[in-house]
């Protein structure tokens, strides 16, 4: 019930869980952490307030929460409807450490995606001093942690961290993580939103190295590629914004609404004035 499709069934699993204590079973550390799991993926955005409340109902029946109960719960705060609860992920993080359970990658991965996903821009600079801790601890970031990571430089307050970004891949190549299209697409967006105008001419050598790995494009690929031509300094590059939109298609890639807006921004931004025919 917490991983049904369209997301879970919440009110479903907690009628089981009271028709559970009412028949003498009692829960343990899994059961509650599959409850708080429930919380975080209910349909229409985590029910993050029922999270925490299951949470102290746990510590005053004397369950001992493993890593998993706090991942979970640390999950529930990065989905928060509104964006992250990242102080709350940040003081949980701290609790866990001081009860003597061990944050793993999963950990790690979650408290840095709270980070990223805070409302008027990623906590960066903290991340980066998580991800330090998370190495000097012995986790082994994979591609959640770094794609996270990528992901918070994109969106970084004042405008993308685009050049830390672009480290952050690099290590992760070096350190043999995969990248998938997730690491793409932020990394893609970091260059679209660079302070002063998009590195649109490394966005395309990016995509095009994303294609010769095999990493499938998507609609967010499309769009972020399509921002990069649009945000070009000194004026958009319509056409090129153009040709990529075109080869999309051509794909099989579904574009949204999205890619045609940022497509319509490439073509009445272009240098001389706007293309205002080829945008109707």
């Amino acid at each position: 019930m917490a991983n049904a499709a369209g997301g879970s069934q919440c009110e479903r699993a907690l009628q089981l869980f009271d028709e559970m204590k009412q028949e003498g079973v009692e829960p343990n550390d899994r059961t509650y952490s599959s409850l708080i799991s429930a919380m975080v993926n209910a349909a229409g955005g985590s029910q993050c307030e029922r999270a925490l409340q299951l949470f102290e109902q746990v510590k005053q029946e004397g369950v001992e929460c493993d890593e998993i109960t706090y991942n979970a719960l640390i999950n529930a705060m990065v989905k928060a409807p509104g964006g992250s609860q990242w102080e709350r992920a940040l003081q949980l993080f701290e609790q866990m450490k001081q009860e003597g359970s061990e944050p793993n990658d999963r950990t790690y991965s979650s408290l840095i995606s709270a980070m990223a996903n805070v409302a008027g821009g990623s906590q960066c600079e903290r991340e980066l001093q998580v991800f330090e801790q998370m190495k000097q601890e012995g986790s082994e970031p994979d591609d959640r942690t770094y794609n996270a990571l990528i992901n918070a430089m994109a969106k970084a307050p004042g405008g993308s961290q685009w050049e830390r970004a672009l480290q952050l891949f690099d290590e992760m190549k070096r350190e043999g993580v995969k990248c998938n299209e997730i690491t793409y697409n932020s990394l893609i967006s970091a260059m679209a939103n660079a302070a002063g105008g998009s590195q649109w001419e490394r966005v395309l050598q990016l995509f095009e190295q994303m294609k010769q790995e095999g990493v499938e494009c998507n609609e967010i690929t499309c769009s972020s590629l399509i921002s990069a031509m649009a945000n070009a300094a000194g004026g958009s590059q319509w056409e090129r914004a153009l040709q990529v939109f075109e080869q999309m298609k051509q794909e099989g890639v579904e574009c949204d609404e999205i890619t045609y807006n940022a497509l319509i921004s490439a073509m009445a931004n272009a240098a001389g004035g706007s293309q205002c025919e080829r945008a109707l």
